[in-house]
């Protein structure tokens, strides 16, 4: 499995959420128990100001649909990346 070291180190791993030419490429956490707890916690489970992308808690297996919460850091990390798709250029080159 191509994620199975990081499930090892952590088994609250779902998946990466990773955007080309940004600065987007993270693990996304879900952690129904604690929906919120990844907001203001690292991958290792260690305080962190910025957290880590994690999974709604209301997630349902194989919807196809996903809602990842994560912040929108001024640093341009995170999801302040999201903010390159109002430039239509942009979008043209990443639509997935």
């Amino acid at each position: 499995m191509k994620y199975q070291e990081l499930i090892e180190q952590n088994n609250d791993f779902f998946g990466w959420i990773k955007i080309e030419d940004t600065l987007l490429n993270y693990p996304v956490m879900y952690s129904p128990d604690k929906p919120d707890f990844y907001l203001y916690h690292d991958f290792s489970r260690k305080k962190s100001i910025s957290g880590v992308p994690f999974l709604d808690a209301e997630y349902k297996d194989n919807n196809g649909l996903y809602i990842i919460y994560g912040h929108n850091m001024r640093n341009g990390t995170m999801f302040n990346t999201i903010l390159k798709y109002k430039d239509f250029e942009f979008w043209k080159q990443h639509k997935k």
